[in-house]
């Protein structure tokens, strides 16, 4: 083939028509796969992007109003907080739940024969934070009006304390109604 023949076949003002437009598609579609398609590719890539985020934005403004809640409610009750710490305190402070239940029991006539404490950890290094208790066993002497009151005024104490178990025993030898009842009382004590 004739290098001339091509030359006029290709400059030939019909063919150079359809030149223009192969040329202009070749380098449309360059353009089309090699920069507009990425291009597009990253705007769709943006925009999914842009709707995760407004998503996770709107779940972190829910969370944002649930601590400003818990905020303003923690404010409103930040004076009652000290009971708490007198309810269920971090150490077993047993020279203050012995001074307690002298006190009730003097307050209320009663006369104590014994006291004996048990489960007390003083040496506690746990770092859990779950409730833990000790025993009191306590036997006293006293009538029933003074034994009912002492039992009530042990429940409306802010320490935090369950009877497990509970004996009253009446001396059968005398049976006045002043006669002394005998009380055994076993009161768990709770702290942290």
């Amino acid at each position: 083939m004739d290098k001339n023949y091509f030359l006029k076949k290709i400059l030939n003002p019909k063919m150079k028509d359809y030149s223009y437009a192969v040329a202009f598609f070749l380098i449309f579609s360059f353009f089309t796969f090699f920069v507009i398609r990425p291009n597009l590719l990253s705007i769709f890539k943006s925009m999914n992007k842009i709707d995760e985020l407004k998503t996770t934005n709107a779940f972190y403004d829910i969370q944002v109003k649930k601590i400003i809640d818990l905020q303003t409610n923690l404010e409103g009750v930040r004076e009652d907080l000290h009971y708490l710490d007198e309810a269920m305190p971090v150490y077993p402070q047993v020279n203050k739940v012995f001074g307690d239940i002298k006190n009730l029991a003097e307050k209320n006539s009663l006369l104590i024969e014994k006291i004996n404490f048990d489960n007390i950890n003083l040496k506690d290094n746990q770092t859990a934070k779950a409730a833990k208790n000790f025993k009191l066993e306590l036997k006293a002497t006293g009538g029933f009006e003074n034994t009912r009151l002492f039992l009530k005024d042990l429940n409306d104490q802010l320490r935090l304390k369950t009877i497990s178990e509970m004996n009253i025993l009446k001396d059968n030898a005398v049976s006045s109604e002043s006669s002394q009842l005998k009380i055994e009382v076993i009161v768990n004590s709770y702290y942290l």
